[in-house]
């Protein structure tokens, strides 16, 4: 893999061709180079039918609607649609559906991943950020053979060779279409397919043990301050009529849907205690412009760099002169929690390390400290559960971004707690030991998928008789 915006090399004139872009001259991507004038290839572009590629639509995905929305988001690293956070659209043009055999390619962003369409996503629409390829019936490759290439490190090195542009990175459809593909037969597609396919299985155990520790993680965690999971529900239906008794309450469909009575009953039990978020922490709001120093680096973090499944921020480094957004203002400090108010169900929520003090992040981020008798890793773990999410959901108001307000909403979340901080913390330590061990599991599956791309991509080479330059 190659990191395209820290390394530096030279080039001289006689080395050059009519591209002009950095990236291209890269000295990593030379071997990809030699690679694509071997005979034994075919181009892309020879397995689409005429005619066969398009945009999808410009329109930002809801919470609600009739026809699923997938985006670059869900275009899942092993070449499958990620149905999880899978958005919608009220309505989309009939030819602007999926069906399956389709296959969805990220033009711009996360540039060059690729995804199949299997039956489940026929009849869902795409962003205009990926590009549909319409593939023939008749071809010399197969689908699964086609995605795993194009995702597989040689694809992927085509892909930052063909692109073009700096920060704001695309790849057009005749690019994509010039990506070289090795001539494979149909019978070794399949025995490479079988063979990474069995590695794959051990990945797939232990992310499956992996998931559910943390969804028994969680379930110890509630159960540990009386609060019976199963009761609460992530889908709520629909009603008829429920107007509020006090008429100058919200009168936003969520907060007023009964459904959300359970909730209250749940906290309301005698043997659960319960605080308003406001009586838990305190919200900082420090500030500070980083343009004041305009050559000086910061870490910024914005809800985009939180990993939603284990509660991490992942900075990233900027100069003040490139704060230009005014939501690029508030302070973090050591030791609190950042919680996202623009789509909060997400569960973008991570705790502050040392490292970052100091440092900057979204103001749509809320910066929590917690005060006297509260433990930040037991609130840290309780803020992250369904019973939580679907407050959040509750108080949430707008349609294609929603959010909570954190002056309003927000503190008057309501968070069970133990009275005894050392409880809290017992609690805390157990889950943190879940979650260790899940993480650890975790990182045996990403090793097994590294060695099936491996395995994938050194039999093709092997297939086409491409020895990698040393």
């Amino acid at each position: 893999m190659i990191d395209d915006d820290s390394n530096y090399y030279y080039r001289f004139p006689d080395d050059l061709s009519d591209r002009l872009d950095f990236v291209y001259y890269h000295p990593d991507l030379d071997e990809i180079k030699e690679f694509r004038e071997m005979n034994k290839l075919n181009r892309f572009g020879s397995v689409v039918i005429d005619d066969g590629v398009d945009y999808g639509i410009n329109e930002s995905g809801l919470e609600d609607g009739a026809v699923s929305f997938v985006n670059i988001q869900n275009l899942g690293d092993t070449g499958t649609i990620d149905g999880a956070n899978l958005a919608y659209v009220k309505e989309a043009p009939v030819d602007k559906l999926l069906k399956e055999n389709d296959i969805l390619i990220s033009r711009s962003r996360l540039v060059g991943k690729s995804a199949k369409v299997t039956r489940e996503f026929e009849g869902a629409t795409f962003g205009s950020y990926i590009l549909r390829f319409k593939l023939k019936e008749r071809m010399d490759y197969g689908i699964d053979f086609l995605v795993r290439y194009l995702n597989c490190n040689h694809g992927q090195k085509q892909v930052r060779m063909l692109q073009t542009g700096s920060s704001g990175k695309n790849i057009n459809p005749n690019q994509l279409m010039d990506i070289a593909l090795p001539q494979v037969s149909m019978e070794r597609q399949e025995d490479m397919i079988g063979h990474v396919t069995e590695i794959e299985k051990e990945a797939g155990s232990y992310e499956k043990e992996s998931n559910d520790m943390l969804l028994n993680a969680e379930k110890e965690l509630l159960t540990s301050v009386g609060v019976d999971l199963p009761e609460i529900e992530d889908v709520f239906s629909y009603y008829a009529t429920h107007a509020p008794e006090n008429p100058t309450a919200r009168l936003d469909f969520e907060f007023n849907n009964p459904a959300y009575d359970r909730i209250d009953e749940l906290l309301s039990k005698k043997e659960i205690t319960s605080l308003r978020l406001s009586d838990a922490v305190d919200f900082l709001m420090d500030s500070a412009d980083p343009r004041l120093q305009p050559d000086e680096s910061f870490n910024y973090v914005d809800i985009t760099n939180i990993n939603t499944r284990w509660g991490m921020p992942t900075p990233m480094e900027m100069k003040g002169s490139d704060a230009t957004s005014s939501r690029m203002r508030r302070v973090m400090r050591e030791d609190t929690i950042l919680v996202s108010t623009t789509r909060p169900t997400r569960n973008a929520i991570a705790l502050v390390p040392d490292e970052l003090d100091g440092q900057i992040c979204s103001t749509g981020l809320a910066v929590l400290r917690c005060k006297a008798g509260i433990d930040m890793r037991y609130l840290f773990h309780m803020l992250r559960t369904r019973l939580m999410r679907m407050q959040l959901k509750r108080n949430c108001s707008g349609s294609g971004y929603p959010a909570i307000n954190q002056e309003i909403d927000l503190p008057n979340i309501r968070i069970p707690f133990p009275s005894d901080t050392n409880q809290q913390s017992a609690i805390a330590g157990r889950i943190d030991e879940i979650l260790d061990r899940a993480k650890s599991i975790e990182d045996r599956a990403k090793k097994h998928r590294q060695r099936a791309r491996e395995a994938f991509e050194s039999r093709i080479l092997e297939e086409v008789g491409f020895t990698v330059p040393s």
